[in-house]
């Protein structure tokens, strides 16, 4: 393929793992606040049951890599519904949930969104993927290049110095002559 083939090939991955990852980010951004606001109504509804939240995994620190992120926010949400029908047969628990309206849909949307986040990750990685393929391929046919062009440059010096050598020669016969 032709250098700019290839140059435009790169431009449109870069654009592709741009736009996967914007996408990406900004489901991330939304299953993210949803997940803070239900971890904060969990950890108020359970204050007073430090069994409920270790179950839950409340006390558990916050995880920054999107990949561990969904996972652990995945599995608090299974936690979440696996404990959340149990606890609908308490009237505390149901009459505070009620307050709030959160319910088991509601709950499945937000673990729904967040295992899409999963999708969305492996397509971003996917793009970044074809994108540094493209940049090894182009960057591959520039090195061809060059060598190409160090070549015709040694083979252009040697004419320019074979010409300069005749011309020498020349001009030797010629002043021999005079």
């Amino acid at each position: 393929m032709a250098i700019k083939t290839l140059t435009e090939k790169l431009e449109k991955e870069y654009q592709e793992q741009s736009l996967a990852y914007d996408k990406l980010y900004s489901e991330k951004d939304d299953a993210e606040a949803n997940f803070d606001r239900t971890l904060k109504l969990m950890k108020v509804l359970s204050q007073n049951d430090k069994d409920l939240q270790n179950r839950w995994g409340l006390q558990n620190g916050r995880i920054y890599a999107i990949e561990s992120w969904i996972e652990s926010s995945t599995s608090f949400y299974n936690r979440l519904l696996k404990e959340y029908n149990r606890l609908l047969k308490e009237s505390d628990f149901v009459a505070k949930l009620g307050n709030f309206k959160a319910t088991t849909d509601q709950l499945n949307a937000v673990k729904m969104a967040i295992e899409n986040l999963k999708k969305l990750h492996n397509e971003a990685t996917a793009e970044k993927g074809q994108a540094q393929e493209a940049a090894r391929l182009r960057n591959e046919k520039l090195d061809e290049l060059d060598d190409y062009a160090t070549e015709l440059k040694a083979i252009a010096e040697f004419a320019m110095w074979y010409e300069k050598t005749k011309w020498y020669e020349k001009t030797k016969s010629c002043l021999r002559l005079i």
